[in-house]
């Protein structure tokens, strides 16, 4: 199990840590038209990049491998 530093606060279930099974993938290719990088706060459109500080981190670039309605990632944020 991947367990992340970041302690839940929100409505998901109580605080704890966020623990996720080891065949959890950060990005993948979709369906076109369900959750998907185009439907995402953190993308911006007109320059084609995800803003999301931690998919960046990840990744190591701004960039997402697929177009923007065939790739989705799933990044837990803390409210800052």
């Amino acid at each position: 199990m991947l367990k992340l530093t970041n302690i839940l606060t929100e409505n998901y279930g109580g605080p704890g840590e966020m623990v996720l099974p080891p065949t959890h993938k950060a990005g993948l290719k979709v369906p076109k038209g369900g959750s998907c990088c185009a439907n995402c706060k953190w993308w911006n459109k007109e320059e084609q990049i995800c803003s999301s500080t931690y998919y960046v981190e990840w990744a190591g670039t701004n960039k997402i491998p697929y177009k923007a309605n065939e790739y989705c990632t799933n990044w837990w944020e803390p409210i800052k």
